[in-house]
Order: C-alpha cells, then structure tokens, then sequence
C-alpha cells in the first residue's frame, strides 16, 4: 500500500517528468526522422523517381520514426496502470515526449510517393543482405499500396521457406480479415499455413476464399474495410459509382492517386491518422505536407468520414441483400487489376461458381 501511495506522489510524477523532458531534448537535439522532407525534395531521375540511395534513407527514417513511437508509448501505459485506469488524458509530460521523439509518419510519406518508389522499396525487401528492420518497413510501405502486388512477388520465396518468417507474417496481416481464421480453431494465420496455401493456389484465389468468409460474416459491417479495399464495395454498391454520385471531385482525386501508385481509401483507414498522443482523426500536419491543394486536403478527409461511416444511406438501407448476391453472381469472373488496385468483375469466368450457399442476409446496420 505504501509503494502505491509513493508511485501516486508528485515528487515521483516530477522526476519523472524531469527525466523524460531531459531525454527527450537530447533525442531532439541529436536528431530526428524530419530528415525525410530534406530526402524528398532532392533531385531525382528524369523519371520523377526516387533513386535506390534515398530509398535506403528513407526507410532509416522510417525506422528511427517507429523507434521514436515506441520510445514514447510505454509513458502512458505505465501512468495508465499505476492510476488503476483513472488517468487517461495526455499530460505534459505526455506533450514533451510527443516534442523530443517526433512522430513525423513517414511511412505515409513513402507510401504517398507511388510507384516512384514500389520499385526500389520491392527491391530492399527482397534484399536478404538487409537489415531485418529495414526490409519489414520496405514489406509494410508496399502493402499500404499493392498488397496483393506485394505477396505474389515473395510467392516463390515464401513457398521455399527462403523468405524470414517475419516478412511472412508482415505479408499474411494485410490478406482480407476471415473470421472464422482466427475464431473457429483459436489460430492465426500462420507463415506455414501461408507456404502451404501459396503452394497449391494462386494469391487470388486465397484471397477471394477470405473474401467468401468475410462477405457472408454475421458481425460484417456495411463499410468493411476488406470489402472496400479488396472488392471496392461499399454499403452495397460500387464505390465509385457511389462517390459518382455523392462527391465526383472526390472520385477525380482517387482515381488520380491510384495512377499515381497507392489507394488513398486504404491509407485513409490507418497510416493517415493521428497517433499518440491525439491519436483519432485525419493528421492534418501532414495531409498539408502531402496535398499543398486544399481541395485535395478535403478530398482525403471526405474519404475518410465516409470510411468511418456506419450509418447506411437510405439508397443501400439493405446492403446486405445487394453484397452478397452480387459477391456470389461475380465471383467467378473476378481478378484483380493493378492498375486500380482491388478486384474487378471481368468478361469471362476464371474459376468455377461459387458452390457454398450465402447464409441469409440480416440487417445489422440498416
């Protein structure tokens, strides 16, 4: 009882702070992963892309950023558990970690930069003279844009178990969620069942069998990001028939992006958002680095709430009816198209029709 009492004291709190301000000034001081802006305002090639040297760095900056979140996340968590769940908001000392260990994201940053970088990020997570680190950023950048891109390039060496078990694992945490995966035996997706699976299936077929999960889940809600990223269906209807109709300038702007090499519907869920300590909306800070257009800065944030949006509009009031009935009448003619980065329906059938019956569509969320 006493050491709860001291751990509560303020003079404890006030080393504490101390502590962690003087730390993170040093870290500030010696530097830190805004070297990346200086990376991608230099020169590049005719092409517009970025050469092998500055992907290199911009990874290490990437690196350092993520060492710096991590460095500033066990603060929280240890005030979190000494108040026995009472303190939850930032304090100051919160802030100055937040100053001395920047997050800058640069991840988003290189994912930003398309196919002006894929080519030799694809490159540095095939190297295995890499540092382990560096790879795995490499592996995460390319999946922000092309996952299913990204899996079959490591395909081969997946299946001959050259690949580290590491970049697998990275690999299989961004296939469409399959719920009965990971409830039915209490397993994950393991880089064995991946090597098996890849073995005797193509990356499209061990997708779409995910996608048959997912479709017919009773717990599916209407904006699923799976069943938006990897079908581009959203609350029933196809997406871009839906922002056609809702936001044309924001179908212009997307469209836009994904020629220019990444999804921002997919970016948007995730490596857009604040982190800690304000982690929950858009990053403003650096939608103004990545879209100077105030235009575009709308764009990605219309994205985003429609992202995040649970209520169905009155149009797709039973999406559950449009999805799966289209899922099952489509499946068989559906590949995946790069240039658009989520799966298409095509002309001709490429597998056989789906035989397992769809359950009965509910309405959860209608």
């Amino acid at each position: 009882m006493k050491a709860l009492e001291l751990l509560r004291s303020w003079k404890l709190w006030a080393g504490v702070a101390a502590v962690m301000i003087a730390v993170a000034a040093m870290v500030f001081i010696t530097g830190h992963s805004g070297d990346a802006d200086r990376i991608l305002a230099e020169p590049r090639g005719a092409d517009g892309k970025l050469s092998r040297g500055q992907v290199d760095r911009l990874l290490e900056c990437v690196v350092k950023d993520e060492q710096n979140f991590k460095r500033r996340v066990w603060y929280p968590t240890l005030k979190y558990l000494v108040s026995q769940g009472r303190i939850r908001k930032p304090g100051p000392v919160d802030k100055a970690l937040a100053m001395g260990l920047p997050y800058r994201n640069v991840r988003a940053k290189l994912v930003h930069e398309g196919r002006a970088a894929s080519g030799e990020l694809l490159k540095v997570a095939l190297d295995a003279q890499k540092p382990m680190n560096i790879r795995s950023q490499a592996v995460f950048a390319l999946q922000e844009q092309d996952p299913l891109g990204t899996l079959q390039a490591f395909k081969q060496s997946i299946v001959t178990g050259q690949a580290p078990p590491m970049v697998a694992m990275l690999l299989t945490s961004y296939l469409p969620f399959a719920p009965a995966r990971y409830t039915a035996s209490g397993l994950t997706y393991t880089a064995k069942m991946m090597a098996s699976d890849l073995s005797s299936k193509s990356v499209e077929e061990i997708c779409l069998e995910r996608l048959d999960e997912s479709v017919n889940d009773v717990s599916l809600m209407p904006n699923d990001e799976g069943v938006l990223c990897w079908l581009n269906r959203y609350k029933g209807m196809d997406f871009d028939e839906w922002l056609s109709r809702n936001a044309p300038e924001v179908l212009a702007f997307r469209k836009r992006e994904i020629e220019r090499g990444y999804d921002p519907v997919r970016c948007a869920r995730w490596i857009f958002r604040k982190q800690y300590p304000d982690v929950g909306d858009l990053d403003e800070g650096l939608m103004r680095k990545l879209y100077p257009d105030e235009a575009d800065r709308k764009a990605v944030a219309h994205l985003w709430k429609v992202c995040n949006d649970m209520t169905p509009p009155r149009e797709t009031r039973n999406w559950r009816a449009l999805l799966a009935p289209w899922y099952k009448a489509n499946r068989s003619r559906l590949v995946y198209d790069p240039k658009v980065m989520h799966f298409v329906v095509g002309k001709d059938p490429v597998r056989p029709e789906l035989s397992v019956e769809s359950t009965e569509a509910g309405d959860r969320g209608d």
